[in-house]
């Protein structure tokens, strides 16, 4: 994956390096994104919310898509977990307090989960709302993480929009239609999270609720119409 510059420096230099106590509720992360490159199961992340920040990045990132083809009766799903197996350096904020490098160590994790769809012919881009449950643990250094006590360690929770580029394979008489990941248009990821301050309703759920709000207004226009009784 290509190196990027994250704005995150200012930010950090704004708050001052203190103690801080491992949160007790799960910190929810209202924004931020998870940029996979899931032919390397490598993965950029970053997590904010509520005063705290992550950044960090991993080649631990399992997603449920890789690049293999997969038919086109084969529902998609764009699931995926987080499971650090080595140390990997970070630059963090909890409860308000900068850690300008700290370390994550194995007992961190992060679960993805989406519905599964069904992809059509010809789609190249797939959105779907995602929710997310994780933890995080960071030592002050390689050493903390195989014998210290963590600076932190704090419960995530979050939901947004994952999406994901497909190139879409038609097929002939001898093979089926299919689709693989590629990657997304001007990026060098295939996969990608958003995290949302508000839950992302499904496909099915905003059908309904258009429905509901049809059907009011049906019955509204109905009673204009014909007046009281």
């Amino acid at each position: 994956m290509s190196a990027r510059t994250f704005p995150i420096a200012a930010f950090l230099c704004t708050l001052t390096a203190l103690p801080a106590p491992a949160a007790a509720d799960p910190v929810l992360v209202t924004g931020g994104t998870v940029q996979a490159e899931t032919f390397l199961n490598a993965a950029r992340i970053t997590f904010s919310g509520n005063g705290f920040f992550l950044h960090t990045t991993s080649e631990d990132f399992i997603a449920a898509i890789n690049q293999a083809p997969f038919p086109l009766s084969m529902p998609l799903n764009l699931g995926a977990e987080w499971v650090p197996t080595a140390m990997t350096g970070a630059e963090a904020v909890f409860n308000g307090v900068t850690y300008p490098e700290v370390f994550i160590d194995g007992g961190s994790f992060g679960t993805f989960t989406t519905p599964s769809i069904t992809v059509t012919p010809g789609q190249t881009i797939v959105s779907v709302p995602f929710t997310f449950t994780g933890v995080v643990s960071a030592f002050a250094s390689f050493d903390e993480t195989l014998v210290g006590t963590p600076l932190f360690t704090t419960r995530l929770t979050g939901h947004g929009t994952a999406r994901a580029g497909l190139l879409f394979m038609p097929g002939d008489g001898d093979t089926p239609a299919s689709y693989s990941p590629t990657t997304l248009p001007g990026t060098d990821f295939q996969l990608e999270y958003v995290f949302s301050p508000t839950p992302v309703p499904e496909p099915g759920t905003l059908w309904l609720l258009g429905s509901g709000v049809a059907a009011v207004l049906i019955r509204y226009r109905r009673s204009a119409v014909s007046g009281p009784a």
